[in-house]
């Protein structure tokens, strides 16, 4: 059940992805169905057309309110690991991942973990070492979450070019 928070939350991220002109599809047209009948996506077909500007790139984060992350993109995938804080150890790998360069060495991406549920967006900023993360946390559950937070990056591995 998505409650009224969320959907405020939901209606918000998608205003901003609206305003960095970041547009993706949440329906599509049913050519083969009754005219105007809509039906959703494939939304793994999102990722498997999306930019992995990150590949090969790696870093870890400090939350200002504590815990750190390790994180790596490599093959439009990504991994990442608590290494600190309350959710230490708390780790995934093989997560498909998409993104977008809104600035100089300025990217969002977001991935989708269904197995929890999660859905994370961040904004990193290499140029800075500070990274933006928003998320909803084991959506649809009990438990349900909403993460907005503010980073330091720190220990930035790069390709050699």
């Amino acid at each position: 059940m998505i409650t009224y928070k969320s959907k405020i939350i939901i209606a918000s991220a998608l205003l901003v992805y609206g305003m960095l002109g970041i547009a993706f599809p949440l329906v599509a047209q049913d050519t083969e169905g009754a005219p105007g009948k809509e039906k959703a996506l494939d939304h793994t077909l999102q990722y498997t057309n999306a930019q992995h500007l990150l590949d090969e790139i790696s870093f870890e984060y400090i939350y200002k309110e504590g815990g750190s992350l390790k994180i790596a993109f490599y093959d439009g995938k990504l991994q990442y690991e608590w290494i600190s804080g309350p959710r230490k150890g708390n780790n995934a790998k093989d997560i498909p991942y998409q993104s977008r360069e809104i600035g100089d060495d300025l990217y969002i991406i977001n991935w989708h973990e269904k197995n929890k549920p999660d859905f994370t967006s961040l904004i990193i900023n290499l140029n800075k070492n500070v990274l933006h993360s928003s998320a909803i946390l084991r959506y649809g559950t009990s438990i349900e979450m909403i993460h907005f937070k503010e980073a330091t990056i720190e220990r930035v591995k790069r390709p050699v070019k």
